[in-house]
């Protein structure tokens, strides 16, 4: 049977698509480590802490995405691979 297809079922009310994302977190140390700290420094419950690390997670995500695409629409427009193959004002 294909992934795709198995993907679809469900196994007691949930999909395995969302146990492989919370097999996922619970594999990531990082992550954990951030969870874990928001609780102990801000005496606050686990659902709470897992929000703020998800949003923290994607302000970084954000920004780093952001920085790469800066990166990218600068060279395509200061054409680094010399003259004639920069996009002029496509940024």
């Amino acid at each position: 049977m294909h992934l795709k297809s198995i993907m679809k079922k469900h196994i007691l009310g949930v999909s395995l698509a969302t146990l492989f994302r919370s097999i996922m977190i619970l594999k990531d140390k990082m992550f954990i480590n951030h969870t874990v700290h928001y609780i102990k420094e801000m005496c606050i419950n686990a659902e709470w802490a897992i929000k703020m690390t998800i949003e923290r997670y994607r302000e970084i995500f954000e920004k780093e995405l952001k920085n790469k695409l800066d990166d990218f629409y600068a060279a395509m427009n200061w054409g680094i691979w010399g003259p004639g193959y920069g996009m002029g004002g496509f940024y």
